[in-house]
């Protein structure tokens, strides 16, 4: 992930005093506290609603730490997906590995409040299972999830992880992003296992022109053999965290020509729904 370089002309920060912990007067060393983390988390402390966006000297400012120290706090937290870089301010917002520890952005829970009742009433009326994921790292994480009254459903529930490379929602995920963000996952999850990619990669390509022509991702029997999804990414701006939508059902109940064809237009419809209210959508 791109981050903020330190402007060339800025002065070199000082460096930071070191501490006698020996000395007379100093206080009790604790053993177990890591100075590291703790820097971290006072910078992910800066964000709040009313301050979503933030550039590194900005954050410097509100934490008291070096801006040395900030920007490489931030360049780790944005490689691990806790901030996320916007290129259209310079500046960072929380991320979707913050999601998972629910601490959510405005976005986030405008967008999950719209999606709540219409994915209820989608899995009411297809008896699959409709779910709202964002990508963790490698894998898809879920917000939130409904169930139809079919007796033979899946059985994922809010915070179940499923892989982003084979299944809708990953792929529906991938397609949804920036090109340049999606090679280096692509490559990621080429560096985990070099042999499985030689399968994975024909699938992800398919998905990837499916989107081009329909709007939706899907998966049939490729994560799991007896399971078919679709799947469509929302549209909710650039600084909005990255979310999908997506529906499941066992490939008896729901074959291919079913999910292409009467549970399609349905889920495009929803993703329609929640971005015109969010006021968001392209």
């Amino acid at each position: 992930m791109k981050t903020a370089l330190r402007d060339a002309d800025a002065p070199a920060d000082p460096p930071e005093e070191p501490v006698d912990r020996d000395a007379p007067g100093a206080e009790p060393v604790d053993r177990d506290f890591v100075t590291a983390l703790a820097r971290g988390l006072d910078v992910l402390r800066c964000f709040s609603r009313s301050q979503a966006a933030l550039g590194a000297g900005e954050v410097a400012q509100m934490s008291g730490l070096p801006k040395s120290t900030v920007t490489r706090l931030i360049h780790t937290l944005s490689t691990l997906d806790y901030l996320k870089y916007s290129r259209d301010n310079g500046k960072y917002r929380l991320g979707p590995s913050m999601l998972a520890l629910n601490a959510a952005p405005n976005e986030q829970g405008d967008a999950r409040d719209i999606a709540r009742p219409l994915m209820r009433t989608l899995a009411a009326e297809t008896g699959a299972q409709v779910a709202l994921a964002i990508r963790d790292q490698l894998s898809i994480l879920y917000l939130e999830t409904f169930r139809g009254q079919s007796l033979v459903t899946l059985n994922l529930g809010i915070g179940s992880r499923i892989p982003l490379a084979t299944t809708a929602g990953g792929r529906a995920c991938l397609a949804g992003m920036p090109a340049s963000e999606r090679a280096g996952l692509l490559e990621r999850i080429r560096n985990l296992d070099e042999h499985a990619w030689l399968t994975i990669e024909p699938g992800i390509e398919a998905a990837l022109a499916e989107y081009a022509a329909t709007g939706c991702c899907s998966a049939m029997g490729s994560w799991v053999g007896q399971i078919n999804g679709i799947a469509a990414p929302l549209a909710l701006g650039s600084a909005a965290p990255r979310m999908v939508v997506s529906v499941a059902g066992v490939a008896d109940l729901y074959p291919a020509e079913k999910m292409l064809s009467e549970i399609r237009p349905l889920l495009l419809d929803l993703v329609r729904t929640v971005e015109a209210q969010a006021g968001r959508g392209a």
